[in-house]
């Protein structure tokens, strides 16, 4: 099995380096990297000219800056092997991950990523690592614009000739292209496997665009756009058999605003159950219709079965400053940071309420937390 690396580079010279020697310390050697020069205006190109010294293995070409999915698939036009290996140029890889991917290779999957590791600009570890999940076919779809687990292509290993087929990342699409590329091919009936080791490490700094929370957020909007609630809604109904289509439809209708429907929903779902997703999802329908004593309850009842629960003491929180107890607010804002640092929603809520901000709203989150929060600047 060959392998082409493609690494699209816009003004990447702090990291690149650094970038391209994580792949060719690759204990299982790549057939090439092919380097897309996005129009940069430092020293990115200087510095890939020079690795090349020494190695044939390194391809690089020039475009203007027309943005990281055309480079993408500029580089794709020009990679020789049967499998593409996306990277980017301010991101690097563990020495066995090609070697690991390959070990797991199935006729079954079309696609691989792994854990990850978020790293700031030294290098030194954010977080914990992050995990996903396999996802498969159109249930897959679901679970992904439900929750998106690929937080980047960075890493991830495509058989080629599926990216081809799906004709690969809209390049009219400004966020969330990847995103957009792996559903269509889910859609398709395709699927991804998830490695459950961490080999990719995503570097969070002030110029990338990942780590732009308003960005990120434009991106699930646009996308939820684009699928419409009716088409969710029948493939939840197609395809999800479980106890877990109820909470699959009231999830998005929540999210696509649809209340009356939620509130309806809701008839089906156990009243007596223990289930943590649940009652957060009866908690934010309670919040729309203003019933902040049910709420409350709820949120209380998830604290009791896990007191770490981020979103529920964020929102907590917020009930005890329209309660004007503002000191247990206070506490309730700050144990939800003490457990999930880098934690949006708290942050802001916690300095409205010390700078007594009323002309700041204050953020109720409308979802679960991830294990390990994405760092946002």
């Amino acid at each position: 099995m060959e392998v082409s690396v493609i690494i699209p580079a816009y003004n990447a010279a702090d990291y690149i380096q650094e970038t391209i020697e994580s792949v060719l310390n690759q204990t299982k050697k790549c057939k090439e990297i092919i380097v897309i020069d996005d129009g940069s205006i430092d020293n990115t190109v200087d510095i890939v000219r020079k690795l090349q010294i020494g190695t044939s293995c390194i391809s690089l070409y020039s475009q203007k800056n027309l943005g990281a999915s055309s480079a993408r698939n500029f580089g794709v036009t020009n990679a020789n092997s049967d499998w593409l290996l996306f990277l980017d140029a301010d991101d690097k890889c563990d020495s066995k991950l090609l070697d690991i991917y390959m070990d797991n290779l199935n006729e079954e999957f079309s696609v691989y990523y792994s854990q990850f590791q978020q790293i700031d600009s030294n290098g030194i570890r954010l977080t914990d690592v992050n995990k996903g999940q396999s996802l498969k076919g159109v249930i897959g779809f679901l679970e992904m614009i439900k929750r998106n687990p690929i937080i980047s292509p960075s890493g991830s290993l495509v058989k080629k000739n599926v990216f081809l087929k799906q004709k690969g990342f809209d390049e009219s699409i400004k966020n969330a292209e990847d995103v957009d590329f792996w559903l269509r091919l889910l859609l398709s009936g395709e699927n991804i496997r998830y490695i459950n080791q961490p080999l990719t490490y995503i570097r969070r700094h002030v110029n990338n665009s990942t780590s732009n929370i308003k960005i990120t957020d434009s991106g699930e909007k646009f996308l939820l756009r684009k699928y419409s609630y009716n088409f969710i809604k029948d493939a939840i109904e197609n395809n999800i058999v479980s106890k877990e289509k109820v909470t699959y439809l009231l999830d998005f209708q929540i999210r696509f605003n649809r209340w009356d429907e939620a509130k309806n929903t809701l008839i089906n779902l156990n009243n007596e159950s223990k289930s943590i997703s649940e009652m957060f999802l009866k908690a934010l329908v309670a919040l729309h219709f203003n019933d902040y004593n049910q709420a409350e309850e709820l949120y209380n009842n998830i604290l009791e079965i896990n007191p770490k629960h981020g979103a529920s003491l964020n929102n907590l929180g917020i009930i005890q400053v329209q309660k004007k107890d503002y000191k247990m607010a206070q506490k309730l804002f700050e144990t939800a940071l003490e457990y999930n640092s880098g934690y949006f929603d708290a942050s802001q809520n916690l300095r409205n309420l010390k700078e007594f901000n009323s002309k700041q709203e204050y953020k109720f989150t409308l979802r679960e937390l991830r294990e390990n929060l994405l760092q946002y600047k």
